[in-house]
């Protein structure tokens, strides 16, 4: 029930990016005071942080697919290594 201490959260969470609880602190501020004078800059704020949470969960999915065909992967490498020492 206290709306600077959702919002300060926010901004800490968001330094040590972790962007998913600066954003759900941020939506908990915004509940709690939706006629907030900062409401709006704190609502587009929320939404760069959530498109941030999410460009962290799928970025390390598509690195498989961003290698060049042909090239070995880290895992390929270790696993050729492991095969030439047995």
């Amino acid at each position: 029930m206290w709306p600077t201490g959702w919002y300060n959260l926010a901004l800490i969470a968001a330094e040590l990016n972790d962007y998913t609880g600066a954003a759900d602190c941020m939506r908990h501020y915004l509940e709690l005071t939706p006629n907030a004078p900062d409401a709006k800059g704190s609502k587009d704020q929320m939404f760069i942080w959530d498109d941030k949470a999410q460009s962290q969960l799928i970025g390390p999915l598509q690195s498989p697919w961003a290698q060049q065909a042909g090239k070995p992967s880290v895992l390929e490498k270790q696993l050729e290594k492991m095969e030439t020492k047995h």
